[in-house]
């Protein structure tokens, strides 16, 4: 499949704990900027040590199309979703 360059913004718990609760992407293939997704945990590509099984996929909250995490800034497209 395809694979792309792109920025991933994650929503912090707090200050204090500093933990990933939520991300969100800039979706190449609906183009939405911002894009919510169903990533509710760090996403980590399979190479990292921490890695654990489904810590890198992920899908677009707009047109559903399902991404693999490859490394911090980069995606591979795993299935194409709808375009509204």
């Amino acid at each position: 499949m395809s694979i792309y360059s792109v920025e991933i913004y994650f929503e912090l718990c707090c200050d204090l704990c500093m933990g990933i609760i939520h991300n969100h992407f800039d979706c190449p293939i609906c183009e939405t900027k911002y894009a919510d997704t169903d990533a509710y945990h760090e996403l980590i590509p399979s190479s990292n040590e921490n890695y654990i099984d489904g810590d890198d996929m992920f899908s677009c909250g707009v047109c559903g199309s399902q991404f693999k995490l490859i490394d911090e800034n980069k995606i591979e497209l795993i299935k194409k979703g709808r375009i509204k």
